[in-house]
């Protein structure tokens, strides 16, 4: 912990107004810089943080392609990447978007427990805001997620569509929403099927 409060104290201490996001946007640079040196050198201590279904289907048709369903598993150093790397490429711009927002509270989280082992997550959440809507903090698509998911299992996934007859079972198809994308796909491969 000495370590990191040490990498994270040197900018962090600088900051006046957390809120403010024209010293956010001057200071956004040294953060990237020392959240991406952090990452190399702990890259050996990062751990699973979430599972992602993929599903395929035929081209643009709702039924699933022969080779239809797989997991990819996100670290939580990877997770971040999402984020980082769009704020690293967009560091320069006049205007914070959302993943740099996303860059400087995740900065700021670091900075208060390498320093004082407490986080208030609702004060960097509500006070950083500059502007932007919170509810989608996160939201990315497939062509973000995809290039960092690249893979051969990704493009022939690892189990067959016939799987879906070995998870819904008596009629449970009835009981999806088809006017989901995902629901609809399996409603109509499972029709189609009976």
């Amino acid at each position: 912990m000495d370590d990191i409060r040490a990498r994270f104290e040197v900018i962090g201490e600088k900051m006046q107004d957390w809120g403010n996001r024209v010293e956010v946007s001057k200071r956004l640079e040294e953060m990237l810089k020392c959240i991406n040196q952090f990452e190399k050198d702990y890259i050996s201590h990062q751990k699973p943080l979430l599972l992602q279904p993929i599903w395929k289907t035929r081209g643009q048709s709702p039924m699933l392609a022969e080779q239809a369903f797989d997991i990819f598993v996100w670290s939580d150093f990877a997770l971040s990447r999402l984020f980082l790397d769009n704020a690293w490429t967009n560091r320069n711009k006049e205007t914070i978007n959302r993943q740099m927002r996303s860059a400087a509270r995740f900065f700021r989280f670091m900075y208060q427990m390498a320093t004082s082992r407490k986080v208030a997550l609702s004060k960097i959440y509500h006070e950083m805001d500059f502007g932007w809507q919170t509810d989608k903090e996160f939201a990315v698509n497939g062509g973000i997620t995809n290039q960092y998911m690249a893979s051969p299992r990704l493009f022939s996934p690892l189990l067959q569509s016939s799987v879906v007859q070995e998870i819904i079972l008596n009629g449970g198809e009835e009981c999806l929403k088809p006017e989901r994308r995902f629901d609809q796909t399996l409603y109509f491969t499972v029709k189609k099927k009976l």
